[in-house]
């Protein structure tokens, strides 16, 4: 390649990358707002009970509005200790979807740790709902408030 080519290649793939990104955005929000949050948590429990022990959420009780709220799930192992595909739901109770984030992990040696940071628009509990190997629910659950005025983490 020469210098003529070389140089508009790098502004062709910055454009096809937005593209991309501009074009699965909308989708993305409009599968997440179509269900409420007793509707998305019917679909993850299927009837199933959820237990306690095994998961952990932490973050901030409170948040300013606009900010991203930093979110980490922990999961911990079982009496036996072993390696297992995990599927975690974040939920908020209330906001303009249900469904704040899905992903898949795997545990190592029973240990997954998880973090990313959401949106809360409104005050809310964000609920982890993690998946073990496609059977049992575990799930922890953490409120936060959303504040407009000045606070103190």
């Amino acid at each position: 390649m020469d210098r003529r080519t070389s140089g508009r290649i790098g502004p062709l793939l910055a454009t096809l990358a937005l593209m991309c990104a501009l074009l699965g955005m909308p989708q993305l929000v409009h599968s997440q707002s179509a269900e409420t949050f007793e509707e998305m948590l019917s679909e993850i429990t299927q009837g199933r009970p959820v237990n306690e022990g095994r998961v952990s959420i932490a973050s901030d009780n409170i948040v300013k509005v606009d900010e991203p709220l930093l979110v980490t799930v922990e999961i911990n192992p079982m009496a036996i200790v072993k390696d297992e595909d995990v599927a975690l739901h974040l939920l908020m109770s209330d906001g303009p979807w249900s469904k704040a984030y899905t992903a898949k992990l795997r545990t190592h040696d029973g240990h997954a740790h998880f973090a990313t940071r959401v949106r809360v628009n409104k005050s809310c509990t964000l609920h982890a709902i993690v998946e073990i190997d496609g059977q049992e629910l575990f799930g922890a659950t953490q409120d936060v408030k959303v504040s407009a005025g000045a606070y103190v983490r």
